[in-house]
């Protein structure tokens, strides 16, 4: 996911902040502007440190106000301006992504839900670094002693904070991840006042220890009896999927898909159109369309995704009901179907074989144990 290649890229970011000289602001403009190019809707972030930077430096140096703005570095236009050139071209303005417009992404309404959405989340996913780093970065910003080392870092975490605070209406834990980039420095805040409460005090620190060691092995525990341990074996799906279709598919064809759409074109090398932007009415056209350009077309859906798509087309079109058996299913945990539209109801369905630890058999040599058997690769 690019939620941890951006997270790195803004902590570099950070990191590079403190050095003035122009060759470092070049760096720390390149570093910049690769954060933007991994998403581009993070914007406000590099406007929100960017002027805190600036003012920090010159409230330390008043004297040539225009000497240290300069200093100070701005994205490198070529890679920050690249982005907006592409979603221009693919989706007709740089305001709309694959994942919609504006107005369909972020909405007011939605910003109370999520605010008691991720608070409870925190908890339930024992991010207690986080939640820990919440109390204690206000606390180093009102000393004046730590003031300045953290108020880059406080102004990133607000930014990223109202820059998703307002995105989707999203009902799993796992939609924390928008925030990697900010809990670096959350997670560093709370250690940072740990040690500054303990100190050159032994008992103090030893009770932090303790402290931190039993709140990690709560985490640990949860963990293991959580779901997440298992769901990297689920994510596999998307591969084996993908590359069926591009073994079992003329090239020529077209893919429906919303969940699979990425993993289509980029593992099975395949044209895909996102049957959630189709209108209700009009899929039999799109279909007929598709075919009589020598396009056939194919439907791929998780299981929970074919109800949406019978409510969306049902009563619509003669394809929206999807009652005719798939081509291929794969049992992954969440079932994966292939649908050929029009389907026909003597088609014979495919189990396809779905192997999770398939990307290990790859990386390990034969019989390598330093992680696990082949078979069960990280119990």
């Amino acid at each position: 996911m690019s939620d941890v290649p951006v997270a790195a890229a803004w902590m570099a970011v950070l990191v590079r902040l403190p050095a003035r000289d122009a060759r470092h602001a070049s760096v720390t403009g390149a570093l910049m502007a690769a954060a933007l190019l991994i998403r581009p809707n993070l914007v406000l972030v590099a406007v929100a440190v960017w002027l805190i930077a600036a003012v920090s430096a010159e409230v330390s140096r008043p004297p040539g106000w225009m000497d240290g703005w300069r200093r100070w570095p701005l994205p490198s236009p070529s890679p920050a301006s690249s982005s907006p050139r592409s979603t221009g071209h693919w989706w007709g303005s740089p305001l709309r992504s694959g994942y919609g417009s504006l107005d369909d992404l972020f909405g007011l309404v939605v910003r109370g839900r999520n605010i008691r959405r991720q608070a409870w989340w925190l908890v339930e996913s024992d991010c207690w670094p986080v939640a820990a780093g919440m109390v204690a970065l206000p606390v180093l910003l009102l000393r004046r002693e730590t003031r300045g080392a953290w108020m880059a870092g406080a102004t990133l975490v607000g930014a990223v904070w109202l820059s998703y605070v307002g995105y989707g209406d999203f009902e799993e834990w796992w939609y924390l991840r928008f925030q990697l980039p900010g809990w670096a420095v959350l997670t560093g805040a709370s250690c940072a006042l740990a040690a500054r409460v303990g100190g050159q005090r032994p008992l103090a620190r030893l009770g932090l220890a303790a402290f931190a060691l039993c709140l990690t092995a709560v985490a640990v525990r949860d963990t293991r009896m959580g779901p997440a341990p298992g769901l990297w074996r689920s994510e596999q799906r998307y591969v084996t999927a993908a590359r069926w279709v591009r073994d079992h598919t003329p090239p020529e064809a077209v893919v429906m898909a919303m969940q699979h759409s990425g993993s289509v074109t980029y593992y099975g090398h395949r044209d895909i159109l996102r049957y959630d932007f189709v209108d209700g009415a009009r899929l039999d056209d799109v279909v007929t369309s598709l075919r009589e350009g020598g396009r056939p077309a194919y439907l791929l859906v998780d299981a929970w995704e074919e109800g949406e798509f019978r409510r969306r087309f049902s009563g619509h079109s003669e394809f929206g009901s999807l009652d005719w058996p798939p081509l291929a299913e794969i049992a992954a945990g969440v079932r994966v179907r292939l649908y050929e539209l029009p389907g026909r109801p003597d088609t014979r369905t495919q189990q396809v074989p779905f192997s999770p630890d398939g990307p290990w058999r790859r990386l390990l040599p034969a019989g390598s144990g330093w992680l696990a058997p082949a078979a069960d690769p990280v119990r």
